[in-house]
C-alpha cells in the first residue's frame, strides 16, 4: 500500500514471498488487480497549507496520514492466509521515501536524486526509511519484514508463543 501527500493510493498484493514463487497482484499489473478500495479508510493533512503541494512560493513544512487497513482486504485473495487470531503471526512492514527536488528555471519543483541518508550521501538515489530493517532498498522482500503477533491477551498474560518458521528463514536469507 502506498499513500502520497494528494492522498492518492495504490495496493499491491504478495501472496508469497517473491523467493517462494509468489508475485504482484495489482491494478498497476493488470485491470483486475488488487485493491484495498472499498472499505480502506484514509486522510492526508500537508501543513501549513494543504493547497500548497507542489508550490515553491508556499513552502511546506510536513505532512500526516491516518490509515485504517481493512484485514479482511489483505486476506482475501489468499486461501492460505491466517486470519487476525489469537497467536497468528503475519509479516509486516513501513515505509517513507523522499526525492530530493530543487526548483527548476519555471518556477516548479524538479526530482533531483540526491539521497542524504545513503551511505553515499549525494548519490543519485532516493531516501527510504523502514520500520524495520531490510539490509538493502528492496520493500517487496517480506521474508525480512517485521513480525506482527495478534493477540487477544493483554500483555504478559500468556506464554510466549513463538514464530515457528523463524530460524529457517533466517538461514535462506543468510545464504
Amino acid at each position: 500500500f502506498e499513500i502520497n501527500a494528494f492522498g492518492a493510493t495504490w495496493s499491491l498484493l504478495l501472496n508469497k514471498p517473491y523467493a517462494d514463487g509468489g508475485g504482484e497482484d495489482s491494478k498497476r499489473v493488470n485491470a483486475d488487480g488488487y485493491d484495498m478500495e472499498p472499505p480502506l479508510q484514509s486522510a492526508v493533512q500537508v501543513y501549513p497549507n494543504g493547497s500548497s503541494i507542489n508550490r515553491p512560493d508556499i513552502p511546506n513544512t510536513h505532512w500526516t496520514t491516518e490509515i485504517a487497513l481493512p484485514l479482511s482486504k489483505l486476506t482475501e485473495r489468499n486461501p492460505l492466509a491466517k486470519k487476525p487470531n489469537q497467536g497468528v503471526f503475519w509479516r509486516i512492514n513501513f515505509s517513507r521515501v523522499q526525492w530530493g527536488v530543487k526548483v527548476n528555471s519555471d518556477g516548479m519543483y524538479e526530482k533531483t536524486p540526491c539521497c542524504t541518508t545513503c551511505a553515499n550521501v549525494g548519490a543519485a538515489a532516493e531516501d527510504n526509511w523502514v520500520w524495520t530493517r531490510q539490509g538493502e532498498v528492496a520493500m517487496h522482500l517480506p521474508e525480512r519484514w517485521g513480525i506482527l503477533q495478534f493477540s487477544t491477551k493483554t500483555p504478559g498474560e500468556e506464554e510466549e508463543i513463538y514464530y515457528e518458521e523463524w530460524p529457517a528463514r533466517c538461514a535462506a536469507m543468510s545464504l
